[in-house]
């Protein structure tokens, strides 16, 4: 599985969001945490929020918050989408704030479900889930490095 630190680490190494000058105010991720430069260059960007004053960056990362935190890089990189959403037999479980993300990327190939129907919004992702859907957006978008 991937945590949440890790992830943020892959999108902003991936796609040459680092910013040194940045800060951020998450109670939780210290100065001195090997991921606080890569929370907060997110962060600076909206393309984290964490709850507003927690982040949980151990924490494995839901696919739900994966398809935000890409949905918003690929908002960040000013690229359009088009194409048709697919639907889950766990729609009803995607959280409200992920909806839109997870259409967005199904839409656009990104992203796609468990092979049974469901989408597993609150499943935590795994490495390949995590190579997919960034190999998805580097190939929709391009990336830094």
């Amino acid at each position: 599985s991937v945590t949440r630190e890790e992830f943020v680490k892959i999108i902003v190494a991936a796609f040459d969001l680092a910013d040194e000058e940045v800060s951020c105010e998450f109670e939780d991720v210290s100065k001195d945490r090997w991921s606080y430069p890569y929370i907060a260059a997110a962060s600076k960007l909206g393309i984290v929020s964490g709850d507003g004053v927690s982040f949980n960056p151990a924490a494995g990362i839901s696919r739900q918050d994966m398809a935000v935190i890409i949905c918003r890089v690929l908002e960040y990189s000013g690229a359009k989408v088009s194409g048709e959403a697919i639907g889950f037999s766990d729609d009803a479980d995607i959280s409200d704030y992920a909806k839109d993300a997870v259409e967005t990327l199904t839409a656009a190939g990104i992203i796609n479900g468990m092979g049974d129907g469901t989408f597993a919004p609150g499943g935590t992702v795994t490495r390949a889930q995590a190579a997919k859907v960034v190999y998805g957006l580097f190939g929709l978008v391009g990336g830094g490095k």
